[in-house]
């Protein structure tokens, strides 16, 4: 997969991850959007290696 792709995947896919999570953690604390934004961040890492 070029490196160009990847980029593009890994941003969109961490900007549809957040828009779901964020509005609520708002009102709570931010600690729910980081710990899913790691969450995501690690699964689509080890989903990049493995296409890679």
């Amino acid at each position: 997969m070029p490196l160009g792709a990847t980029l593009t995947l890994f941003s969109a896919l961490v900007f549809i991850a957040y828009l779901p999570v964020w509005p609520w953690s708002r009102r709570f604390s931010s600690k729910p959007a980081i710990v899913w934004g790691v969450i995501f961040l690690v699964c689509v890492l080890l989903w990049v290696t493995v296409l890679i």
